[in-house]
C-alpha cells in the first residue's frame, strides 16, 4: 500500500523543480584500473604485457576498462567487437574466428569475457596448437604458479564445488555454499568487518583442517585462530597474504590480507578497500602476465583429474526428499559398487543442508538441489579416465534409492 500511494503521488506531478546544481564526475573507468594497479603491484610486477600482442574478444559490450588497462600495461590489444548469443565464453567458442584473428595480430592469448565479465576463458596458442581454458582450469593454475614460482601464501577461498587441483599449494583451504553471499561473509570474517548475524545464518561456511578435515564456522575467531596456528608452525610472525574467492562460473576476487604480531596478539588489516563481489580483472592481468613470461597453464594443474557436472531431473518435492533421505549416511562410509565413500552433510549455519560430499580414497563428488530449475546437480572431481562411469553410477545409486 505504501508503494501505490507512492506512485500515485509521484504520477501527480506535472513538473519538478531543483536548485542550480554541477554534478561531480568521476571516471569509474580509470577509477578501477588505478585500483587493480595498486592491488596487482602487491602481488607481481606486470612487465611481460609489454609489447606482447593480446586479443579480446568481449562477447556483449566493448570491454572499454579492461582494453584501457591492457594498453596502459604496454600491450597491443586487437579487440574483436562481435556481440555472441548467448554471451557465454564457457559454453561458446568460436575457434575459426579466433584462429584467424590472433594470426593475424600475432597473437598467442585471447580473452573472451561474458556480459558480466564474470564467465570467463582464454585461449591460447602453445607450440603450434590452440588450447582453451575454462576458470576452473584458469584459476587452479594461476593459483599454483603464484604459490610454487613466487613463493606467495594464499588463503584459497573457494565456493563448493569449485577445482580443487590448487588445494595442496594453498595456506589455508576454505570452502563456501555456492555464491558470493557467502564468499563475502569470509572477507569480513578476515578483515573485521561487522556482519548482521541473518547473513551468518544462511551462509555455509567451512575451514580445512590439518588432515583435510570440514570444520564449520560461523565468526571470525575460528579463522583467525587457524591461520595463526598455521603461521607459528611455519615460524612466521608476519606474513601478506594473497587472499583469492573464486567460484566455479568465473567469478574471482583478490585482495592482500596483512597479519602482524604485536605483543601477544595479531593484527589482521589491509590497505586496499573490500570488493565482495565479483571483480576477475586482476586475475586476467595475471594469468596473461604468466603467460607471457613463458608459464603453462597445462604444465600447472594435475590433468589425470577431471572435473565435471551433470543434473538429473527433480521436481521440488522429490528435491527435499532427496536431501531428507539421505541424510542418514552423514559421517557414515557407502559402498557404491566396488567403492567407498565418506559422506558428510555440509550445511549453512541454521543446519539447513546444502550440498552432500562424497569422498574416496582417488575421488570427490558433491550434489545439491538446483535453485534454478527442477534439478539435481551432481560434481565430480576424478580420475581422467573412470570420472564419466563414476559419476553416472553415484547417480544411478542415489536416485534408486533415496529419491
Amino acid at each position: 500500500e505504501i508503494f501505490k500511494d507512492i506512485s500515485k503521488r509521484a504520477l501527480e506531478y506535472k513538473t519538478l523543480s531543483f536548485k542550480p546544481f554541477i554534478p561531480s564526475l568521476t571516471d569509474a573507468e580509470e577509477k578501477n584500473n588505478e585500483y587493480i594497479k595498486k592491488l596487482l603491484s602487491k602481488v607481481i610486477e606486470i612487465k611481460s604485457l609489454r609489447g606482447k600482442n593480446i586479443v579480446i574478444w568481449p562477447y556483449l559490450g566493448k570491454a572499454r576498462g579492461i582494453v584501457k588497462l591492457f594498453k596502459e600495461y604496454g600491450a597491443n590489444v586487437t579487440l574483436i567487437d562481435e556481440e555472441i548469443n548467448p554471451p557465454n565464453p564457457i559454453k561458446v567458442i568460436r575457434k575459426e574466428k579466433l584462429q584467424e584473428v590472433m594470426d593475424q595480430a600475432r597473437s598467442s592469448i585471447a580473452l573472451l569475457l561474458d556480459a558480466d565479465r564474470d564467465r570467463i576463458a582464454l585461449y591460447v596458442k602453445q607450440n603450434g596448437k590452440y588450447f582453451t581454458y575454462i576458470p576452473n582450469e584458469i584459476y587452479s593454475a594461476m593459483h599454483n604458479i603464484l604459490a610454487k614460482e613466487f613463493k606467495k601464501k594464499i588463503l584459497n577461498v573457494r565456493t563448493i564445488p569449485s577445482d580443487l587441483r590448487g588445494d595442496h599449494t594453498s595456506f589455508l583451504n576454505i570452502l563456501t555454499g555456492v555464491g558470493y553471499k557467502h564468499l563475502g561473509v569470509i572477507l569480513y570474517f578476515l578483515f573485521g568487518i561487522g556482519v548482521d548475524q541473518s547473513k551468518i545464518d544462511v551462509a555455509l561456511l567451512y575451514l580445512e583442517d590439518s588432515d583435510g578435515n570440514l570444520i564449520k564456522i560461523n565468526k571470525p575467531t575460528p579463522l583467525k585462530e587457524r591461520i595463526i596456528g598455521l603461521m607459528k608452525e611455519s615460524g612466521l610472525k608476519e606474513e601478506k597474504f594473497l587472499v583469492a574467492m573464486w567460484e566455479e562460473s568465473g567469478g574471482h576476487t583478490l585482495n592482500i590480507l596483512e597479519v602482524t604480531k604485536e605483543g601477544e596478539n595479531y593484527k589482521f588489516e589491509t590497505e586496499l578497500p573490500l570488493i565482495a563481489d565479483k571483480y576477475p580483472v586482476p586475475a586476467l592481468v595475471l594469468i596473461s602476465e604468466l603467460i607471457c613470461r613463458g608459464y603453462n597453464i597445462s604444465d600447472s594443474i594435475d590433468w589425470s583429474i577431471k572435473g565435471i557436472n551433470r543434473t538429473t531431473h527433480a521436481i521440488d518435492k522429490e528435491k527435499i526428499r532427496l536431501m531428507s533421505n539421505f541424510l542418514v549416511n552423514d559421517k557414515q562410509i557407502i559402498q557404491i559398487d566396488d567403492k567407498n565413500y565418506n559422506v558428510s552433510a555440509l550445511s549453512d549455519n541454521t543446519d539447513k543442508i546444502d550440498i552432500y560430499q562424497l569422498k574416496s580414497r582417488d575421488s570427490t563428488l558433491y550434489f545439491r538441489p538446483s535453485g534454478t530449475g527442477p534439478d539435481i546437480r551432481f560434481y565430480i572431481f576424478g580420475k581422467r579416465e573412470t570420472h564419466l562411469e563414476e559419476i553416472q553410477r553415484v547417480m544411478d545409486y542415489i536416485g534408486t534409492n533415496f529419491k
